[in-house]
């Protein structure tokens, strides 16, 4: 249902990944992985929660507070990359006026949060994430990233900064996963609509080339049964036997 596009991550640098085996680890040359939109992003999220989670261990293992900023960066920046990649209009939707799910997205960041009020955007913004305005191609702004102000936030309190960033993920992942599942239903909706109506009867012309196709048919099979002798002399003595053969009674 969904047609799709690839996009490349950045690893963590200088933090040890779950596995370390370079030959189970290494992906094929010539992998190439199309996914949906909806699923490439969900991918990201996977991805990017995994990341963060090994950057909070190498933290609580004695990793330099520095080395474990640079990555967060990274990571951070693959969330903002995965959204700022995403479709403003989904053209491949069964309904055309479904808001995309950067929309979706967008719109979600600015309901706020019963507890304090705050909006997951307001919260973004402390960490340095921050929600653009639509630019007049697009109905929906992206994000974009102050390096500097995650860094500091980072550096005066590492443990909130990683938790908003783990927020943000689980919140993002619900937001999607949603979508996902509407889009899904819609599918089968119209599937199911398609296959409710009547096809239409075939017209003369179709019967005819039908015909055709059958005669075609029936000739390729008699072929296949009893080919034609290979010279002109055995196809005019195969021809004259039938000929002189005495008529059925």
């Amino acid at each position: 249902m969904f047609p799709i596009s690839s996009a490349s991550l950045t690893t963590p640098a200088d933090v040890a990944p779950a596995h370390t085996d370079p030959v189970a680890d290494a992906p094929p040359a010539s992998a190439s992985i199309d996914l949906s939109p909806v699923a490439n992003f969900l991918l990201t999220l996977s991805q990017s929660r995994e990341e963060l989670t090994q950057l909070r261990t190498a933290l609580a293992n004695g990793a330099q507070p520095r080395e474990v900023a640079a990555s967060l960066n990274d990571t951070t920046q693959n969330i903002v990359n995965a959204i700022n990649l995403l479709p403003s209009v989904d053209f491949n939707q069964a309904q055309s006026l479904t808001p995309s799910l950067l929309n979706s997205l967008a719109q979600s960041l600015l309901q706020p949060a019963l507890s304090d009020h705050a909006t997951p955007a307001q919260r973004l913004a402390r960490i340095g994430v921050t929600l653009q305005a639509p630019l007049l191609s697009d109905a929906t702004g992206g994000l974009s990233l102050d390096n500097e102000v995650l860094r500091a936030a980072f550096h005066r309190q590492p443990q909130r900064t990683m938790q908003a960033l783990q927020d943000t993920l689980d919140h993002f992942s619900g937001v999607a996963k949603r979508y996902a599942e509407q889009l899904s239903a819609a599918g089968n909706r119209e599937a199911e609509t398609q296959a409710a109506r009547p096809q239409p009867s075939l017209t003369p012309a179709d019967v005819a080339a039908n015909t055709r196709l059958d005669l075609a048919r029936a000739e390729l099979d008699q072929l296949a049964q009893h080919p034609w002798p290979e010279t002109a002399a055995d196809r005019l003595a195969a021809q004259r036997a039938t000929l002189e053969q005495p008529p059925h009674t």
